[in-house]
């Protein structure tokens, strides 16, 4: 039987404009991760550079973005959920002013670092403050729909970077934020009522584990920075990239042994990890996640720049089925968990359905026709969508309800990092199963072209001079072997998919109706 039904919160006007303040400000901060996308080769013809300084812009915004979420989490609960909302509206403010106004990479790096901050801080503490307004039972449409926002902000992006960079205006991918700020923070201001802290802000401050957080962020801005670059900027073989790797490691080593026997109050409690075998699956199914939704995003559109000959804009357009269907998705999961109150059979229904849809990505091939690929695509983002809600109220219900801020926040910092991840797991596969093929293939392939990355491959097909100098059987060749490598990449996802969908099996399910506990 399904479990009894909790008392119903009251939501009223006030509370739903509060929501929609949230929810407007959680939206741009997921539209600046994905605007840039499209519009940084404008951008360097403008401002100059090359592209190195194009691949820190969007990465520089990535790092910060994710390194400093667990930070605002601490942060939220000493000095209370307002002030630092404010505080994350301003730093994207302030830093949307200094990319627009940039007239050289270093300042627009600058400005992207700054946005970064803001905008991890608004990604999670938007989850966090649900938490604090809504009971658990009541919490998954909530979060679903904040979920379909950050969606449609990844997918929207790009093309509104595009829009704004076709037209020569692509300062306006940045000035556009100030209005929506602004809006926001009064919406934020007049609406938004918590309790507030009530310790004294000097002993909240005493308290955070300030040695853990900035050892945190050090080690796992090291380890982040030669995964995001390892293969683009330095091979991965190179002293570059495995020298900060392995540090990265070992540091992130020795802040959980840290966390785990010597700080007197570590950032992240040990209490959230009471029911470990269910919290230890979770986060490894937001890391899984994140790796796989973020590697549909980027590699998707590659796939038909290189293999389709489809141009930048309509290659981004393309993955409008993609993402757009795992909007409805999460809405409909999250309905669904309110109203059974369970989660495991959207945890385990999600996850087999990411299997078969990767899978099914497999069957692509150079001949698919426009129909045949967006049925395939579509059938990869269900699962996907469904996941972003289960897997964040599945380990909210699994945690001490006076740490579920923390836990919220937890399952973004794996998911985000699941993204990186899957951009730095992508190129290898591709390159090698590119390589392979190129060398065994029984048509002839020019010594130039064997050594060649997958990226250099899409680049070299996607221009019509370059490729007008290539005889038809070469183009075929080299889109035949891209082929392979986008099916051994998916396979590989898929095979993921596959191992989160056994760790569901065996997993406890905790009810949903639990007291509301919020120190907020």
């Amino acid at each position: 039987p399904a479990p009894a039904l909790a008392k119903k919160p009251k939501l009223g006007v006030q509370f739903w404009l509060a929501f929609w303040s949230l929810a407007i400000i959680n939206l741009t901060a997921a539209l600046d991760s994905a605007t840039l996308a499209l519009a940084l080769p404008t951008i360097t013809q403008d401002i100059g550079g090359g592209d190195i300084e194009a691949f820190w812009a969007g990465t520089s915004y990535l790092l910060a973005n994710t390194g400093t979420l667990l930070l605002w989490c601490s942060l939220s609960d000493a000095l209370g959920r307002r002030p630092c909302l404010f505080a994350c509206t301003a730093f994207l403010a302030a830093g949307s002013i200094v990319c627009a106004r940039a007239r050289t990479y270093s300042v627009l790096i600058a400005g992207r670092t700054v946005q970064g901050v803001g905008g991890g801080g608004i990604l999670g503490l938007t989850y966090v403050v649900i938490t604090d307004l809504v009971p658990l039972r009541a919490r998954p449409k909530f979060v679903a729909m904040l979920n379909a926002l950050t969606a449609l902000g990844s997918v929207t992006g790009p093309i509104l970077g595009g829009a704004c960079a076709v037209t020569g205006n692509w300062p306006w991918i940045f000035w556009l934020n100030l209005p929506i700020c602004v809006v926001s923070a009064v919406g934020l201001a007049f609406f938004l009522r918590l309790q507030g802290q009530q310790a004294r802000m000097v002993d909240q401050l005493r308290e955070l584990d300030w040695l853990g957080s900035a050892l945190f962020i050090a080690v796992f801005t090291t380890f982040l920075v030669p995964v995001t670059w390892g293969g683009l900027q330095f091979p991965w073989g190179s002293w570059q990239t495995l020298v900060p790797l392995l540090l990265g490691a070992a540091g992130l080593v020795c802040v959980a042994l840290h966390q785990r026997y010597l700080a007197p109050r570590p950032f992240v409690p040990r209490q959230i990890f009471a029911n470990s075998r269910s919290v230890a699956i979770l986060l490894f199914g937001s890391f899984s996640n994140g790796l796989i939704l973020f590697s549909i995003v980027y590699y998707v559109p590659e796939y038909f720049l290189g293999v389709k000959g489809y141009s930048s804009l309509v290659a981004g357009a393309a993955t409008l089925p993609t993402t757009l269907a795992a909007i409805p998705c999460a809405v409909g999961t999250g309905i669904g968990m309110a109203k059974t109150g369970r989660y495991r059979w959207a945890l385990r229904s999600g996850w087999a359905v990411a299997v078969i849809g990767l899978g099914v990505l497999i069957v692509q091939d150079i001949n698919t026709p426009v129909a045949g690929w967006v049925f395939i695509n579509l059938a990869s983002a269900v699962g996907t969508g469904m996941l972003l809600p289960a897997i964040s109220i599945a380990l909210q219900a699994s945690v001490p309800q006076d740490h579920v801020a923390m836990s919220t926040t937890l399952v973004l910092f794996f998911r985000s990092f699941g993204k990186t991840v899957g951009v730095a797991m992508g190129n290898p596969i591709l390159d090698n199963v590119l390589r392979t093929q190129l060398g065994q293939s029984d048509h002839h392939v020019p010594s130039a072209y064997l050594g060649l990355s997958a990226v250099e491959v899409v680049e070299l097909l996607n221009t019509e001079a370059a490729r007008a100098a290539l005889s038809p059987a070469l183009v075929d060749t080299l889109r035949s072997a891209l082929v392979t490598g986008f099916r051994a990449l998916f396979g590989a996802l898929a095979g993921l998919a596959a191992v989160n969908f056994v760790l569901q099996i065996p997993m406890h399910e905790f009810s949903l109706n639990q007291d509301h506990v919020t120190k907020q």
